[in-house]
């Protein structure tokens, strides 16, 4: 397939920013001509604007649509990669948003699995404690705890001290919840 080295470069600049400046992400793929652009080029923005649009807090400025067309190609990729991993996410996050609490545990699985497999620590934690974050508001704070533990060395290598003590705030309400009130002290 045909790729223009410009987009590789605009698709390049874009996941730079978007974590610290996800406004200026959106503003610099909002209007890009992307019916030009292959499938792939296509999903990568879709995933991008979606991640944006969530570091905005705006996860529903764009429903499922862009979403959906991430995780449409990326899901019939063979090898797991960190776009398909995120894409579950996103995925997860949105039908989270939705309601639909089965479907955001199986795309985060799904995230957890390929991201398992490539080396994306940041977005492996933030798996391991949307479902965590899931268990908990269900009550299974077994499978809560367990969630939580996993993330919290991710969150070690990749977060904030706040992140990481509201880590460990999880791990001991958990603990404390299931009655181990020993292992709640940290």
């Amino acid at each position: 397939s045909c790729v223009h080295p410009s987009v590789e470069q605009l698709l390049s600049e874009a996941e730079a920013k978007v974590e610290q400046w996800p406004d200026s992400t959106l503003a610099l793929l909002y209007h890009q001509p992307v019916d030009e652009w292959s499938a792939e080029q296509r999903a990568r923005c879709a995933l991008l604007m979606t991640q944006a649009s969530h570091r905005m807090r705006k996860a529903g400025l764009f429903g499922d649509t862009l979403i959906d067309v991430a995780v449409d190609y990326y899901s019939q990729m063979d090898k797991p990669s960190r776009y398909q991993g995120r894409a579950f996410f996103y995925q997860g996050i949105r039908r989270e948003f939705r309601g639909d609490i089965e479907g955001a545990v199986s795309s985060l699985l799904k995230a957890r699995q390929a991201l398992s497999s490539v080396d994306d620590p940041h977005f492996l934690g933030m798996t391991f404690e949307r479902l965590g974050d899931i268990y908990y508001t269900q009550q299974l704070y077994e499978r809560a705890l367990d969630c939580y533990q996993k993330s919290y060395p991710y969150k070690l290598r990749t977060s904030k001290p706040p992140h990481q003590v509201w880590m460990l705030k999880n791990i001991a309400t958990c603990h404390r919840l299931l009655q181990q009130a020993d292992s709640a002290e940290v």
